[in-house]
């Protein structure tokens, strides 16, 4: 691309070194920075991040089989059975 980090950290409304703690994977960008990375480079954020977004997916997935545990034990109702149906498709 050619940009450097202080020059691409000026277009995300940050700096030099936000951009390489970014690039290094030491911190996730907010939600304005990530968008503002993917004008840039034109990749989707989850691609620049595909590590941190795998490792939120895993997060994610294990708190439904948490919660989904949680509400399996109470009792049912319609809507419990809804949020339970909505937490097996998160957790596979």
């Amino acid at each position: 691309m050619g940009l450097s980090q202080l020059e691409i950290g000026f277009l995300v409304g940050g700096s030099d070194a936000t951009v390489s703690r970014h690039e290094c994977h030491e911190d996730l960008p907010d939600v304005e920075t990530a968008f503002a990375y993917e004008t840039i480079f034109r990749v989707p954020a989850r691609e620049l991040f595909a590590r941190d977004a795998q490792a939120i997916e895993e997060q994610v997935r294990s708190r439904a089989i948490q919660l989904y545990g949680r509400l399996a034990r109470k009792r049912q109702s319609r809507q419990t059975e809804q949020k339970l149906k909505v937490l097996r498709l998160l957790a596979q």
